[in-house]
């Protein structure tokens, strides 16, 4: 689903050995502009790439219009993430 006038926001959040790891990764406004500033998408590559070594497939990495977000029901998460990760390969 596409929503009209987007509301920018990104997300990370995983299971850690000493407990879940959270952090709301949203642009100034939540504006779709400030996603082409060059420090935002360093940001977002530096938390990527943080949620793919340490997360184990846990939680989820986001990055888009959080209005289309909320659309996306909890129970279809987990299941997505283990295909896409092949978790039970690791």
């Amino acid at each position: 689903m596409i929503m009209k006038n987007p509301s920018v926001c990104g997300e990370i959040e995983y299971e850690s050995e000493s407990g879940l790891v959270h952090s709301d990764l949203c642009p100034p406004e939540h504006n779709p502009a400030g996603i082409l500033e060059d420090s935002y998408r360093e940001l977002l590559h530096v938390c990527l790439d943080e949620w793919l070594d340490k997360s184990g497939g846990t939680g989820r990495f986001f990055v888009g219009d959080s209005k289309t977000w909320k659309f996306v029901p909890e129970d279809k998460l987990i299941p997505a993430l283990t295909v896409l990760l092949d978790v039970d390969g690791i």
